[in-house]
């Protein structure tokens, strides 16, 4: 992603748009937030982790990058589009406050249409930018709403200049980008109005570009700006299109399809949409907010590796390999890969795994330290290793036999002008760093660039697998 436009971390505004509220939308209308309000309850999990408030109020509490709502000083109506009215008293309360939100109410409009949606939107953030004289804002779309943001991007601005101008990042969750696997019956039959939009085909004609191909946005908006959140547990959802969808998906859109050639992705363990679903996960929350504030892009590589053991009597194995990354003091993968999630790498059929293979690529904030103990003046992660092996003779499932399932931590800080960072086995606790001395392999960075470091490599063996991981740390502060 060299050369792309220099995007900020400010705390600029943030637009929400909502996903595809099917036919009947008059619940839809009267939902205040749109769905962005909810939140979910994890009763395994305890203090700060155990009740997600939802991402609104989450924004609002956050110490260290908190936020304002500004709902009802935009008016969304029914006929004449997005509206402002300049004797609403909060309209001078938002002036200059850049760090607020602001919910996108499309289906408040008579006409439905995406093309309409994207222009009204377009019509939102100019009004954000005029009463907030913030120069861009960012974006996090659920579902549909990632079309109609990129209907904006790309036909209502319509380059990469223009659509940079007032779209920082984008954020989105669960958006099938390259449509939904059984909405080409669109293209035949009178179902759904909307439904056209999650065609493929429908996809490739009007977001393709000039390449005609709906995964590539480059011509309109830098993919360096673009957060693809994607949704793994199908089996979570509470609609019957779970069964069509088939693996791979988050019950409703394909994995595969839910992601833009050169964007940032992550994996997380939730289904499309619902009550504990992406929009309302604190996943999200906590990817969002990294991606646009984050000030460390972490990049893990496999410089190599080698699965250790025989595993299959006939023919050749099926490996596949996966690669978690969870942050410390968020009981939250911030990129998950496991036989539940049907999201590993292959399979690979040769022992020797492919070199030089990233892992992981994702934004970590500092900032977060603040709101840490004391003590903790590095950057911590958990990171855990998944190789499972499939039983040639029994296809059921997505994989038969757990090769290893292994946890580790890294850590780094700065110290003047030079980067550490500590490689820790998970204890028998698991805690961060609770590890022996002995145990800690150290390694000093290795300056590769202006604020581009590089630690490694660390040698990773245990009795079913062995392998070397560098791990690239470019400081994006500005």
């Amino acid at each position: 992603m060299d050369g792309q436009p220099s995007f900020s971390r400010d705390a600029l505004p943030v637009v929400l748009v909502r996903g595809w509220g099917a036919l009947d939308i008059q619940d839809e209308q009267r939902l205040t937030h749109q769905g962005f309000n909810i939140g979910t309850v994890y009763p395994h999990k305890t203090g700060p982790n155990y009740i997600y408030e939802g991402l609104i109020l989450r924004f609002l509490k956050d110490r260290v990058h908190p936020y304002e709502d500004a709902t009802n000083v935009l008016r969304y109506s029914p006929g004449a589009g997005t509206m402002i009215d300049p004797d609403n008293p909060l309209v001078e309360r938002f002036a200059n406050v850049w760090n607020s939100l602001w919910v996108f109410r499309y289906y408040d409009f008579e006409h439905r249409d995406l093309k309409y949606y994207g222009e009204q939107l377009a019509e939102c953030i100019a009004y954000v930018k005029q009463v907030t004289r913030a120069p861009q804002v960012n974006i996090i779309a659920h579902s549909m709403g990632g079309l109609i943001t990129r209907w904006m991007l790309q036909r209502v601005y319509g380059s990469k200049n223009e659509a940079h101008r007032h779209v920082n990042k984008v954020v989105t969750l669960g958006t099938p980008h390259g449509g939904i696997n059984f909405a080409h019956f669109a293209d035949i039959l009178p179902v759904g109005f909307e439904l056209k939009y999650f065609s493929r085909n429908w996809l490739n004609k009007n977001l393709g570009g000039t390449r005609k191909k709906w995964s590539d946005i480059s011509e309109s908006f830098d993919p360096a700006g673009l957060l693809c959140v994607i949704g793994t547990n199908r089996w979570s959802y509470a609609v019957g299109s779970k069964y069509l969808t088939g693996k791979r998906s988050d019950g409703l859109v394909q994995q595969s399809n839910a992601k833009v050639d050169g964007a940032y992705t992550a994996y997380v363990h939730k289904c499309h949409g619902g009550r504990d679903s992406l929009v309302t996960s604190r996943e999200a929350y906590e990817l969002a907010t990294r991606f646009f504030f984050g000030d460390n892009l972490v990049t893990i590589t496999r410089v190599n590796g080698r699965i250790l053991g025989k595993y299959e009597l006939f023919g050749s194995p099926e490996f596949y390999t996966g690669h978690s990354v969870k942050p410390r003091g968020v009981d939250f993968f911030l990129n998950k890969q496991c036989k539940d999630c049907e999201n590993c790498e292959g399979a690979f059929r040769k022992n020797k795994l492919p070199a030089g293979r990233v892992v992981y690529r994702g934004f970590l904030d500092s900032a977060k330290i603040v709101a840490a103990a004391a003590e903790n003046s590095d950057i911590a992660f958990r990171f855990d290793i998944y190789i499972g092996e499939r039983d040639i003779l029994g296809q059921i499932g997505f994989s038969d036999t757990i090769v290893l399932d292994q946890q580790c931590v890294f850590k780094y800080e700065i110290d003047g002008q030079t980067l550490s960072l500590y490689p820790y086995m998970q204890s028998a606790g698991g805690e961060l760093g609770d590890v022996a001395e002995p145990d800690i392999i150290k390694r000093k960075a290795k300056q590769i660039g202006p604020a581009r470091y590089e630690f490694g490599p660390f040698n990773v063996k245990y009795r079913t697998y062995e392998a070397e991981y560098a791990v690239h740390v470019e400081y994006v502060g500005e």
